[in-house]
């Protein structure tokens, strides 16, 4: 039929041709092409394929501390999918890449698909920040920390000259001496630290930190080695045991600091002078030699002034007589007394300088 039409439409037309035949033409012509457009040809017509767009498979992974999904994602060529990421109890996500996505908050889009590739998440314990707040009166330290999810944290608590502890409280923490040790960290916490004046408040006004592990006392205008002879200056506090010596040798020390090298031992006066009643009675500041009354904390001394100090006796230059076996006063700082010991015992030794010589 196909061949036969063809041959129809390929006759040349007489030149006084009819114009009904012309029609009758025409009308044969379009009735062949709807046969054909209609299906109606010889077996020997071939059909067209359909186009098959590409498809890829995306797949998704995952390390420990959480999940992706879904796992794979079938997506045509020329789009985009999408991913939720979801992390367990206590991770966070750490990276996440491939298929050239992007994150925003838990879901991962990535741009349009165009050959095979991958996600991948990894996962890591989340962190918390813990901030502290503390009032006048003292410091904690440090004052902020990042730690890891489901882990332990320690503060330490540092009074001024003058000041204690009043409360240290959050993070669900406990105070032991003045270390703070948070509970079981699982969110961003604060701790706060307060603070109250020692005694009659008089401690606070009478001490001026040097910042280099000695000490002016303002009512004397004399300067102290913080630390006892044997220990050493470090991280805010006398680190170490205090050594003890008789009294020709404590006597006889030639002490330097870097700073200054005017250090001697002081006189039964100068060093009565430190000790200190921490109940009051018979007064805060005693010089007597008389013991403190009341309940007084030992060793009688201001702790924050002059901290680890031992109870036990230190050694003045103060002499009852000229001759080798003459009595030398001691100052016991267990009762905040003294009396006069031979120079033979063993005792601690704390320097101190005039500070304007």
């Amino acid at each position: 039929m196909k061949i036969l039409i063809q041959a129809i439409i390929n006759q040349p037309l007489p030149l006084k041709e009819t114009r009904t035949a012309r029609r009758g033409l025409v009308l044969l012509s379009i009735s062949a092409t709807l046969l054909v457009g209609c299906g109606g040809s010889d077996s020997d017509n071939t059909d067209v394929a359909p186009v098959t767009p590409n498809v890829f498979s995306i797949p998704a992974s995952a390390s420990q501390g959480g999940k992706i999904s879904p796992a794979i994602n079938i997506v045509e060529s020329g789009y985009v999918t999408s991913f939720t990421v979801t992390p367990d109890i206590g991770y966070q996500i750490d990276e996440i890449s491939g298929c050239g996505g992007s994150l925003t908050q838990n879901t991962y889009k990535t741009a349009v698909i165009n050959s095979q590739c991958a996600v991948t998440v990894s996962f890591k314990l989340s962190t918390y920040k813990i901030t502290t707040q503390a009032a006048t009166g003292g410091q904690i330290s440090p004052e902020s920390i990042d730690v890891s999810y489901n882990t332990n944290a320690s503060f330490s608590i540092a009074t001024d000259i003058g000041y204690q502890i009043e409360s240290v409280t959050g993070c669900n923490g406990t105070l032991k001496n003045n270390e703070f040790e948070t509970g079981t960290i699982t969110s961003d916490c604060q701790i706060n630290a307060t603070f109250t004046l020692t005694g009659d408040g008089s401690l606070a006004k009478r001490y001026l930190d040097n910042g280099d592990g000695t000490i002016t006392d303002l009512l004397s205008n004399q300067m102290w080695m913080r630390c006892s002879i044997g220990q050493t200056w470090q991280d805010m506090s006398c680190k170490g045991s205090p050594s003890t010596f008789d009294w020709f040798y404590a006597n006889a020390l030639a002490y330097s600091d870097g700073n200054y090298s005017d250090w001697r031992l002081p006189t039964k006066d100068e060093l009565a002078l430190l000790i200190y009643c921490s109940s009051g009675r018979p007064s805060y500041w005693k010089g007597n030699g008389e013991p403190c009354e009341g309940n007084f904390v030992s060793p009688t001394i201001a702790h924050t002034a002059f901290p680890q100090t031992p109870d036990g006796p230190y050694w003045t230059a103060t002499a009852n007589g000229t001759d080798q076996y003459s009595g030398r006063w001691l100052a016991y700082f267990n009762f905040g007394h003294g009396r006069w010991n031979q120079p033979a015992l063993n005792a601690y030794v704390r320097l101190v300088r005039n500070k304007y010589k």
